[in-house]
């Protein structure tokens, strides 16, 4: 339970350090929506600008944690 808190807890200050166009994107993509709704939704040509945002995101989280989460690596897809 602890573990779960102290997730949640880095989660929510990372998520402050996130631009609002960021905060959108990771808003829409955790309620499901798929890369090509998000970049209609947000105004976007394609999904490719969503995607690189995307692991933009996953690259300031993981430096923000110190943990790797395959999104330098490119093992993250979208």
């Amino acid at each position: 339970v602890e573990e779960n808190i102290v997730s949640q807890v880095l989660v929510e200050q990372f998520m402050k350090t996130l631009s609002e166009k960021d905060m959108q994107i990771l808003e829409l993509r955790m309620n499901g929506d798929t890369l090509e709704e998000i970049a209609e939704k947000l105004g976007y040509k394609n999904h490719s600008g969503v995607l690189k945002r995307i692991r933009k995101i996953g690259q300031a989280y993981e430096a923000y944690t110190g943990v790797d989460y395959g999104f330098e690596s490119g093992k993250i897809i979208g």
